[in-house]
Parts: structure tokens; C-alpha cells; sequence
């Protein structure tokens, strides 16, 4: 067995993660994201009818450590879902949650099979021509996670910026040129997948690669040993949950909800539950954390 990689499963799963977080842009940029899909026998969900039918249908693929991701005992859980539980709540309905396959998100946002996505989806002007976005609800970015020769000298972003640095960053992202600018010294290395910039990572060949805050939270909890991350933002991306387009009550009604809970004590207990340590590490399901 390789020491770059301790598990072939590992490696799958952390290209499965990759495929899915890469493939949302193909998702709004294909023709059927700004198609007009046949409506089903249901009229078009609005919050009248999702407070009469007593169901709060949201769909989301679970693959967003911490913030949707599945149980070891096969329920999902996550911030994401705890936020929809206390959505349902406050509108007193019954929480469903379904999972459509990934090409047919948007086709089940549109006829109505589900109300809203919840999926760590930044809020882009092109995904706003087919969808609605609530305002954000959490703020994320592309941090470093760098390998752990470095932990006890290098700390920022900043620490990075020498001449003998190699820093790997997505090609044809806006990644690139801000990692350029804010380590104008170090050498940015483009690469085609964020994968093959982990195995380079692990194997010593660039010292650091610039990844969504919850991806280097991922890697760095499958590879404690070989890396650590650093969670100063080189980017800022604000997640919105995701409607219809054609329903100003229910969007209302969502951001007056975010707005009262960003206010309230809760938004920090729940970040704190979530994000300031890794308890839900040891609940996650094994298929997750590549066992």
C-alpha cells in the first residue's frame, strides 16, 4: 500500500466529493438548467401550500461535510439539515428530505417534486437567471491546506509567500489570480483537478493547494498526519438556499426566518456545534471517511 495514499477507497471517495462540488457550475450551465419543465398535478410550490400540505420537501445530495452528510446509522445530519428541521418547525410542518440525482435537481425544483435545495450552493449572478437564492446564510471561501512539514513555521497565508513555495490552485478559476496576488513570490501551480493537487500535496511536490473551506476540513480530517488546514479566506462565497423562481412569499418569508436566526444566539451555537470542533467525525458513515 502506497504511503502518498493509505486506501484506494479513500481516493475514490475523495474524487466522488470533487465531482459533485465542481460539477454545480455544469449544472446552471447546461440547457436544461433554464428550461421551462412540464409542472406536475400540484401547483406550483409557494408557502400557502407547503403550510397546507404540512410537508416541507427539500432536496439535497449529502456529500458536503459538515454540512450535509450521512449518519453511520444511515440518517443524514449536518448543518444544513438542522437549519431545514428548524425551518419546518418554525412553519410547522413535517421535515422531508429527498435526494434526486444530480441531474435532476433543478427539474425537481421546477415541478414541484421539492420545494427547495439546501446544498452549500454559492449565490452566483448566472445561477440567479434559473433559480432564486435567499439571501446568504453562511460564508465560505477557498482556504489553504498545506502540508504538515510546514505546521510549525508557516501559519497565514502570508507565511507562504516565498520563492521556494509551490502553492496548487484550480485552473481557470478566480482562485488562481488571487493566490497570485496574495503570494506574489511562491510559484502557483494550475491544475486540472483538485485531486490530482491532494496527491501532489501528500506526495511533497507542492507545499500547499488552495480548496472550499469544508473540502480542506475534509482532507485534513482523512490525512491529519500529512496535512493541516489554515481557514484565512483567499475567497468569499455566501450559501443561499435555492427556490423556484415566481414566489416572492415564500422567499419573504426564508429571509425574514435567516435574518431573525443570523441575530439570535442559535446562528453562533449552531456554528460553534458545527464547525469549532469535529465531534460528528466519529458519527459520520464509514463509506464517508473512506472505511
Amino acid at each position: 500500500m502506497s504511503n502518498v495514499w493509505n486506501s484506494q477507497v479513500r481516493f475514490r471517495l475523495v474524487q466522488f466529493y470533487l465531482l459533485v462540488l465542481f460539477a454545480l457550475p455544469l449544472l446552471f450551465c447546461s440547457k436544461t438548467a433554464y428550461a421551462t419543465y412540464p409542472t406536475t398535478e400540484n401547483p406550483t410550490p409557494n408557502l400557502n401550500r407547503i403550510i397546507k400540505s404540512g410537508v416541507l420537501k427539500v432536496g439535497t445530495i449529502p456529500d458536503y461535510i459538515p454540512f450535509q452528510m450521512v449518519h453511520k446509522d444511515g440518517e443524514l445530519f449536518g448543518y444544513n439539515i438542522e437549519l431545514m428541521k428548524n425551518i419546518a418547525q418554525e412553519l410547522g410542518v413535517k421535515l422531508e428530505i429527498k435526494q434526486p440525482a444530480f441531474n435532476m435537481l433543478i427539474p425537481s425544483l421546477q415541478n414541484g417534486d421539492i420545494d427547495m435545495l439546501i446544498m452549500g450552493m454559492a449565490i452566483t449572478p448566472k445561477r440567479a437567471l434559473a433559480v432564486d437564492f435567499t439571501i446568504p446564510y453562511f460564508h465560505t471561501g477557498y482556504c489553504l491546506l498545506a502540508n504538515m512539514k510546514h505546521k510549525n513555521e508557516l501559519q497565514s497565508i502570508a507565511d507562504f509567500n516565498q520563492k521556494d513555495i509551490i502553492l496548487g490552485a484550480m485552473m481557470g478559476t478566480p482562485t488562481v489570480e488571487k493566490a497570485q496576488k496574495a503570494c506574489p513570490n511562491a510559484i502557483v501551480k494550475e491544475f486540472n483537478h483538485l485531486g490530482t493537487a491532494f496527491m501532489a500535496l501528500l506526495a511533497e511536490q507542492i507545499d500547499g493547494v488552495f480548496a472550499d473551506e469544508a473540502l480542506a476540513m475534509y482532507f485534513s480530517l482523512l490525512q491529519p498526519e500529512k496535512t493541516y488546514p489554515i481557514y484565512e479566506k483567499l475567497t468569499n462565497n455566501g450559501h443561499g438556499i435555492t427556490i423556484k423562481q415566481g414566489q416572492p412569499d415564500l422567499l419573504l418569508w426564508l429571509n425574514t426566518y435567516l435574518r431573525n436566526y443570523m441575530d439570535s444566539p442559535e446562528y453562533k451555537e449552531n456554528y460553534d456545534k458545527w464547525f469549532t470542533n469535529h465531534w460528528w467525525w466519529e458519527e459520520l458513515s464509514p463509506s464517508l471517511k473512506g472505511q
